[in-house]
């Protein structure tokens, strides 16, 4: 039996180390509206999504999330008529268009203060590369704003980054202040 060396053993120790501290969770906030916990190894880009106001991605590691905010007010301006149940099926279906051997998993719906939450995780193979990857994803309805939070990675680590993923969707809150308010007394 090899003995194991002190320097392997100290390098063996500061890599898991390492990998914990990268998935270590950082606050952001955006534009006083919400805010969400990410992972520190996790860094912002644009170039994920087109209209989401945060992305955040870690290329090596194949994690990326984005996060989707659409106010009330412009919803009720274009007529629709939307709930939870209908805003988290078009997201999910926005999703699904671009995979092949969609699977649902699970879809949970929770509510936490004045949000109401609608959870799914599923997977699939990407159209374009055949690429297998894992969603979890959120629809949070408050009372001013819809709230898309995407999270995704390969398939192939979804039990790796499951948890890490959830940790973000639950550290979301959305920030309260005089402007909320204004427009919550507006929908009225």
């Amino acid at each position: 039996m090899k003995k194991l060396t002190a320097p392997f053993i100290i390098l063996i120790m500061v890599t898991a180390l390492s990998a914990q501290q990268d998935m270590d969770l950082q606050n952001i906030s955006i534009g006083g509206k919400y805010s969400i916990m990410v992972p520190r190894v996790m860094v912002k880009t644009t170039s994920l999504n087109d209209i989401a106001s945060l992305q955040y991605n870690a290329p090596e590691k194949e994690l990326y999330s984005i996060v989707i905010d659409e106010s009330m007010s412009s919803l009720l301006n274009s007529n629709l008529k939307l709930n939870l149940g209908i805003y988290f099926k078009m997201a999910c279906f926005n999703i699904a268009t671009g995979l092949a051997d969609f699977n649902i998993i699970k879809i949970t719906a929770s509510t936490r203060g004045n949000l109401q939450i609608m959870q799914s995780e599923f997977t699939g193979f990407l159209k374009s590369n055949n690429i297998g990857i894992y969603y979890k994803v959120a629809v949070i309805q408050s009372p001013t704003s819809f709230y898309q939070i995407f999270t995704w990675t390969l398939k192939n680590q979804q039990e790796q980054y499951q948890d890490v993923f959830q940790s973000m969707i639950d550290s979301f809150r959305e920030i309260s202040g005089p402007k909320q308010k204004e427009l919550i007394d507006s929908l009225k």
